[in-house]
């Protein structure tokens, strides 16, 4: 029986937010590489505290899709399989749109991942040496003069409704007003 709905689901690779460039980046090339072989296309989303949200990714399905997310994180992480399914519930009260949604297991419970790790050990391996840096620094530990301390929730409820844009507001002031320093929290598990 046919549901008139596409065939080649819109899929996600959501992670959460990661506190390094890099790992954003990681993502984004994941989902370009994974959409470059599938030839569908794959958005890149954030459950909390990066860009672009779950939400946008989620509004940015056709009516007549059905998404497939990827949560994208190692280790196996509950709560961003919990909050997932929380943001997906809440998009759905708050947009109208009933468009199928669906959730594989963690990249990390994949067993492919298994067979990436076991031909990266088996394969070439580059020596590990030369100086590196103190392992230690004061100044890791001085926390820089300031006459405000402004904490911003990141969240997924908060980044829901707006955290991002506040948070980034609040840096755009802050560089601005050298006495303040920001600091970007998430919800407790």
């Amino acid at each position: 029986m046919s549901s008139g709905r596409r065939h080649d689901p819109a899929r996600a690779a959501g992670a959460r937010s990661v506190t390094h460039h890099a790992g954003h980046d990681t993502i984004h090339q994941l989902a370009e590489q994974v959409a470059a072989r599938l030839g569908v296309p794959v958005h890149r989303c954030f459950l909390d505290g990066a860009q672009p949200l779950l939400h946008a990714a989620l509004d940015a399905a056709t009516d007549d899709a059905e998404v497939v997310l990827v949560p994208c994180h190692v280790p196996p992480d509950r709560y961003l399989d919990t909050w997932i399914r929380r943001a997906v519930a809440h998009r759905r009260q708050t947009s109208g749109r009933v468009v199928p949604i669906a959730v594989t297991a963690p990249l990390a419970a994949q067993p492919a991942l298994i067979d990436a790790v076991i031909e990266a050990v088996t394969g070439g391996h580059a020596a590990l040496g030369g100086s590196s840096g103190p392992f230690r620094s004061p100044a890791w530990s001085q926390i820089t003069r300031h006459r405000r301390h402004v904490l911003v929730c990141r969240g997924p409820r908060c980044t829901a409704y707006g955290a991002n844009d506040v948070a980034a507001a609040l840096t755009g002031r802050r560089l601005r007003a050298p006495n303040s320093l920001s600091v970007g929290v998430g919800a407790s598990r």
